[in-house]
């Protein structure tokens, strides 16, 4: 059983938008797995009388409202894929899935962005175009978004896309990470080989480009100064988010005509597949404060669901804003 979607005002709108969120968050489903979530979000949406976009995808969903006057095509995206953590929440609602988790926000987006679905639904017909909505699988894993692409989730999409996010810290513009040492069997032997895993984040690509040169050249220095040999595996992650100037004042705009405070954020380091949305077309990857109590990704992590029912309102608003050419 899954949540109705009959009233989209109010309280009432609220506590659909929560039970939806907690529904999801309490049975999540990691990259590729997310089988029920995407038939449950399928069910939702074609409850609310939002047609189904049609596309070779085992899990995700693509929906659109609108387009009964012509006009240009918008998207707003959502990921709905979870993280294998097991959770410390203690809540209610907490995961009935063992090692599973929606520790980054995740069911949240997802909630809000059907939230605006069913909004935009309701003034469907004064709409001045399409609004597309993808319900991303393995964001997580950074290949869902190039999978939605390939599968012509952005044919015709011309002005807008969308995140619902995590909260953000200041960080240095470039991040080099030693995060996995694997090495040796006891204590008295000395291991002859050990693997280094790490991650690297920046948000230039001139540098990205330059990086895997570069941290060949060290770790065969190093390692020819200590007469041993090094070798370097590198796995191509999403490039850097680049929001579209004229969308990020058009999202500051609507903001601020809907009473909500405006914050530019620092630059993140985060990994996020949204990056390559926007290799196709003008996007803009808008951060939500949710008041958490930890980072994401954390095994404690939590929502003020109080944010849900704001957010998306925020977002039906803004994609009408972007159709109307803000």
């Amino acid at each position: 059983m899954h949540t109705g979607t009959q009233e989209l005002a109010g309280t009432g709108f609220e506590q659909k938008l929560i039970a939806i969120r907690r529904q999801l968050h309490q049975y999540p489903e990691v990259a590729y797995e997310e089988y029920e979530t995407t038939r449950s979000i399928r069910d939702w949406l074609t409850e609310a009388g939002i047609r189904l976009v049609e596309l070779p995808l085992e899990t995700g969903v693509v929906a659109e409202v609108g387009g009964q006057n012509g006009g240009p095509v918008i998207a707003l995206r959502a990921d709905i894929d979870a993280l294998p953590i097991q959770e410390q929440t203690g809540l209610p609602y907490a995961s009935a899935v063992v090692g599973n988790m929606h520790a980054c926000g995740h069911d949240f987006h997802t909630a809000v962005i059907l939230g605006a679905a069913f909004l935009l639904k309701q003034q469907e017909e004064q709409l001045p175009g399409t609004v597309r909505f993808l319900f991303q699988p393995a964001e997580e894993k950074g290949t869902g978004a190039s999978l939605l692409i390939e599968k012509g989730a952005l044919a015709n999409v011309t002005a807008l896309q969308s995140i619902v996010s995590r909260n953000v810290s200041p960080l240095e513009n470039a991040v080099v990470s030693v995060t996995t040492i694997h090495g040796g069997t006891t204590w008295n032997v000395i291991p002859d080989k050990v693997a280094l895993g790490g991650t690297i984040r920046t948000f230039q690509e001139e540098v990205r480009r330059q990086i895997p040169g570069r941290l060949q050249a060290i770790i065969e220095g190093v390692a020819a100064a200590y007469g041993a040999k090094a070798s370097v595996r590198w796995f191509k992650g999403p490039p850097s988010v680049q929001n579209d100037a004229a969308l990020t004042r058009l999202a500051a705009t609507t903001a601020e005509r809907l009473g909500l405070q405006v914050v530019a954020p620092e630059p993140s380091p985060a990994g996020e597949d949204f990056a390559y949305y926007q290799k196709h077309i003008p996007g803009l990857f808008v951060f939500v404060g949710i008041s958490g109590t930890n980072e994401w990704h954390h095994p404690a992590f939590t929502v003020d669901e109080r944010a849900i029912a704001p957010a998306a309102h925020y977002f039906a608003n803004l994609a009408a804003d972007a159709l109307k050419g803000g």
